[in-house]
Protein backbone atom coordinates (compact mmCIF):
# COMPACT_ATOMS: atom_id res chain seq x y z
CA UNK A 1 0.00 0.00 0.00
CA UNK A 2 2.60 2.06 0.91
CA UNK A 3 4.61 1.76 -2.68
CA UNK A 4 1.16 2.95 -4.04
CA UNK A 5 0.51 6.07 -2.26
CA UNK A 6 4.39 6.50 -3.32
CA UNK A 7 4.67 5.88 -6.78
CA UNK A 8 0.98 8.10 -6.57
CA UNK A 9 2.92 10.99 -4.92
CA UNK A 10 5.43 10.17 -6.96
CA UNK A 11 3.13 10.96 -10.79
CA UNK A 12 0.84 13.48 -9.20
CA UNK A 13 0.38 16.35 -11.36
CA UNK A 14 -1.12 19.63 -10.50
CA UNK A 15 -4.74 20.59 -10.57
CA UNK A 16 -5.48 21.56 -14.08
CA UNK A 17 -5.70 25.33 -14.56
CA UNK A 18 -9.55 26.21 -15.79
CA UNK A 19 -9.98 27.65 -18.99
CA UNK A 20 -11.29 31.07 -19.46
CA UNK A 21 -13.27 32.69 -22.53
CA UNK A 22 -10.95 34.41 -25.38
CA UNK A 23 -11.86 36.04 -28.64
CA UNK A 24 -9.48 34.43 -31.67
CA UNK A 25 -7.62 36.14 -34.13
CA UNK A 26 -10.82 36.85 -36.31
CA UNK A 27 -12.85 38.20 -33.03
CA UNK A 28 -14.58 35.01 -32.51
CA UNK A 29 -15.74 34.30 -29.16
CA UNK A 30 -14.13 30.79 -28.10
CA UNK A 31 -15.71 29.99 -24.75
CA UNK A 32 -14.13 26.34 -23.12
CA UNK A 33 -16.65 23.79 -21.68
CA UNK A 34 -14.53 23.40 -18.62
CA UNK A 35 -14.40 27.49 -17.67
CA UNK A 36 -15.97 29.04 -15.26
CA UNK A 37 -19.98 28.09 -15.36
CA UNK A 38 -20.46 32.03 -14.80
CA UNK A 39 -19.33 32.22 -18.63
CA UNK A 40 -21.76 29.70 -19.68
CA UNK A 41 -24.16 31.89 -21.42
CA UNK A 42 -26.39 28.44 -22.62
CA UNK A 43 -27.45 27.48 -18.74
CA UNK A 44 -28.12 30.81 -17.07
CA UNK A 45 -24.55 32.30 -17.09
CA UNK A 46 -23.55 35.64 -18.00
CA UNK A 47 -24.91 37.22 -21.22
CA UNK A 48 -21.82 37.04 -24.12
CA UNK A 49 -22.34 40.92 -24.36
CA UNK A 50 -20.89 41.20 -20.66
CA UNK A 51 -18.16 38.46 -21.86
CA UNK A 52 -16.91 40.27 -24.68
CA UNK A 53 -17.00 43.28 -22.40
CA UNK A 54 -14.96 41.93 -19.70
CA UNK A 55 -12.40 40.58 -22.26
CA UNK A 56 -12.19 44.27 -23.54
CA UNK A 57 -13.79 43.62 -27.25
CA UNK A 58 -13.85 46.17 -29.49
CA UNK A 59 -16.98 47.98 -30.24
CA UNK A 60 -16.99 46.10 -33.42
CA UNK A 61 -16.61 42.91 -31.80
CA UNK A 62 -19.87 43.43 -29.52
CA UNK A 63 -21.80 44.91 -32.69
CA UNK A 64 -21.35 41.74 -34.56
CA UNK A 65 -22.65 39.32 -31.51
CA UNK A 66 -25.74 41.73 -31.45
CA UNK A 67 -27.35 40.59 -34.46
Amino acid sequence: MDELLAFREKHKTGKRRQQTPYLDRRGTLIIPFDCDPRYHWWNNGQSIIETLKELGASEDIIKKYLH
